[in-house]
């Protein structure tokens, strides 16, 4: 993604060849509902509730960027992981 493009390191490459997410969020949309991660993280991240900033929930969602072409995943989650 363009916008998350860094001017830190321009010689190296920014294709992401393998992830590993160890009990990461995946899909930002779903935490609409989670009143403690969703008030006092993501609203102050993304500038306001799901129901007005949808597209940015959308957009920092890994899982909005992943296509059959996308490296390999590993998601790691315990049963009471609430992410």
């Amino acid at each position: 993604v363009p916008e998350f493009v860094g001017p830190l390191y321009p010689q190296q490459p920014n294709a992401v060849r393998a992830v590993v997410n160890f009990f990461g969020p995946a899909d930002l949309t779903l935490y609409e509902e989670t009143p403690g991660i969703e008030q006092t993280a993501l609203r102050p991240l993304f500038g306001g509730e799901p129901a007005t900033r949808h597209a940015r929930y959308v957009q920092a969602s890994p899982v909005a960027h992943v296509s059959g072409s996308s490296p390999p995943f590993l998601h790691q989650h315990g049963t009471a992981d609430i992410i």
